[in-house]
């Protein structure tokens, strides 16, 4: 490995321990920057529906790049290795955060009483988390319906989305001052 990037094995040590530091390393530079890039496109202006069409676009970027692989290949050593799982932890906490953040947002948003940003993001994490296992595994579209499910969503938000606009829309013709409440 060392040589295939032109560097000495010694100096790997030095920085990076083992081979799970380096993976380690490379993983949370990666995890920075597509981190980034989520909490970037959530503060956009754009729907919810957009937002998430826009996150499985990401999705698809992030298994063709590795990045899925990897955090999933971890997240295995971590079942053996304490010290690997709280890497793993660590990198997925922020991932969590933001989660929960744009979850609060759309329970708020769409006026959803009875359910906590907590329970969304807990659904949200482990749905996720075994889309990408079931990935891994091999598991066709034809049998996890992966990504129909993830169509189904979108089409959930836009759902909320339109009733809210209906809700909020005013009526129209001579009973106009009969206008809907405003929730």
């Amino acid at each position: 490995m060392a040589s295939e990037a032109g560097v000495n094995q010694s100096l790997i040590h030095y920085y990076f321990g083992t081979k799970d530091g380096l993976i380690l390393a490379v993983l949370e530079d990666m995890n920075r920057e597509l981190l980034e890039r989520q909490t970037r496109m959530y503060e956009t202006p754009d729907s919810f529906s957009d937002k998430w069409a826009q996150a499985c676009r990401f999705f698809e970027e992030d298994l063709a790049s590795g990045w899925v692989p990897l955090i999933m290949e971890l997240s295995g050593l971590g079942l053996a290795n304490p010290a690997i799982a709280a890497e793993v932890r660590k990198i997925n906490a922020p991932w969590r955060a933001l989660i929960r953040k744009v979850a609060a947002q759309a329970l708020d948003h769409f006026g959803v009483d009875g359910l906590s940003p907590d329970e969304v993001t807990a659904f949200l994490v482990c749905f996720w988390r075994g889309m990408e296992l079931d990935l891994m595994l091999g598991v066709a579209e034809a049998e996890g319906h992966h990504r129909q499910s993830l169509q189904s969503f979108e089409r959930l938000l836009r759902w909320l989305e339109a009733e809210r606009a209906s809700i909020r829309a005013p009526a129209l013709g001579p009973q106009a001052s009969h206008a809907r409440p405003q929730p």
